[in-house]
């Protein structure tokens, strides 16, 4: 007889933001057996990505490193490959978890994966690294950034490197200015990843054709809005090239004030970057997943509770679902309902993982698993549903008005 397989999945995850890894500093081995956790973490300071935008240095990380966050992951996840069997885990079982920009390094390892995949499924949890604003869009970032700290044309990268960072902080806050990382030919990131996704078979593939889950939370742009009051400017700075007249009609026509959770501006414009930055994309991403035969499942989370609130009224914000999936939250003042949520979700995260064709515990897209029934901080939980599973149409409605907008900066169309 056969000695019984004791190996343990293993779960690699790509923290990239320091609340990352303040919260997600726990495996999941302790409510859902037999997974090991390694956190790959990478918090640089103040991200200024952007800055091998720039022609002279685009050429150099272009031909001669790709990007450098990505191939140090690269490294560590060639070094779980080897050695995770030490450890008891399977090498053949790797799932890739990542947040926010960490999702978006999950996602340019789906895109452009190494040889040989070193992972068997994918998790990224609101972000994706498939919608991005073009390197132009990037340059002109930079551009405004050297301008705004006065640094001279024959020194920019010196001037930059000594500039403090409080200074550099303030202009990239004060101007909204994008940072993100610029496609390098493949050698870590396509540089049309949707197509990538798009043309993929079977028997042809330049992507990593792995289960996915991917989702969002219910407020992603909550924290994002503070401050804002002006829809109009919003839109204007924050789509793609700005935005015509007609456009910014349409978009606000689509988010009216005084409709259900839309008081005033800066819940429209936290509706609208939720949607257009974290949900639409999530849609976008398994939705095509699936189109092209790869196995997809999406998630909702929409949960808020006294004591994991940032301030009063910050609903389901970004980051907010890292805790219930690690179970971090605060002990003090927790509920029973948020237990559950929490404890459901680590039970689908590892579900996942452990088999992920078989999936998390609901039907693949475009059915949505919804995770806390809607509950906040300041209303009972009773009565409310831990998991359920809807059609994403309920909640994708007004995705569509993003379409030929997501079509342009992934020149997919």
């Amino acid at each position: 007889m056969d000695a019984p397989d004791t190996r343990t999945d293993k779960v690699a995850s790509l923290h990239t933001k320091t609340t990352s890894c303040r919260v997600a500093n726990r495996d999941l081995s302790s409510t859902t057996h037999s997974i090991i956790q390694l956190p790959i973490q990478l918090a640089p300071l103040i991200h200024v990505r952007g800055i091998h935008s720039s022609q002279h240095l685009w050429v150099l990380s272009r031909e001669l490193t790709g990007v450098y966050r990505w191939l140090d992951q690269r490294l560590a996840l060639d070094w779980v490959h080897r050695n995770i069997a030490a450890l008891g885990g399977d090498p053949g079982k790797v799932t890739i978890i990542g947040e926010s920009s960490g999702a978006g390094s999950v996602d340019a390892l789906v895109t452009a994966p190494p040889e040989p995949i070193p992972f068997h499924a994918a998790i990224m949890q609101s972000g994706q690294a498939t919608i991005y604003a073009n390197v132009d869009a990037l340059a002109t970032s930079w551009n405004n950034l050297v301008k705004a700290a006065n640094c001279p044309s024959d020194n920019v990268l010196e001037c930059i490197r000594a500039a403090p960072v409080s200074e550099l902080k303030e202009i990239i806050e004060r101007q909204a200015l994008y940072f993100g990382t610029v496609p390098d030919g493949g050698i870590t990131w396509v540089d049309r990843p949707r197509e990538k996704r798009l043309t993929s078979t079977e028997q042809e593939s330049v992507i990593a054709r792995v289960p996915v889950l991917i989702g969002s939370n219910a407020d992603e742009g909550r924290t994002y809005a503070v401050g804002l009051n002006d829809t109009e400017e919003y839109l204007r700075a924050a789509l793609p090239g700005g935005a015509t007249e007609e456009v910014i009609q349409v978009l606000l026509d689509a988010y009216p004030l005084g409709a259900p959770g839309t008081a005033n501006e800066f819940d429209r414009i936290t509706r609208i970057n939720t949607e257009l930055a974290f949900q639409c994309p999530a849609k976008l991403v398994s939705e095509e997943s699936a189109a092209v035969g790869i196995n997809a499942w999406r998630y909702y989370f929409n949960a808020s509770f006294p004591n994991t609130e940032l301030f009063e009224g910050s609903g389901v914000y970004h980051t907010a679902e890292i805790s219930a999936v690690f179970g971090t939250y605060p002990q003090e003042k927790a509920t029973e309902f948020q237990a559950s949520v929490s404890k459901a979700m680590q039970k689908a995260w590892a579900r996942f993982a452990k088999d992920p064709n078989r999936g998390p515990g609901w039907e693949t897209v475009p059915q949505l698993g919804v995770f806390g029934g809607g509950a906040r901080a300041d209303v009972h939980d009773s009565g409310r549903e831990v998991l359920a599973t809807m059609d994403a149409a309920y909640v994708d409605q007004r995705c569509e008005l993003y379409r030929e907008l997501y079509d342009a900066v992934s020149s997919a169309a």
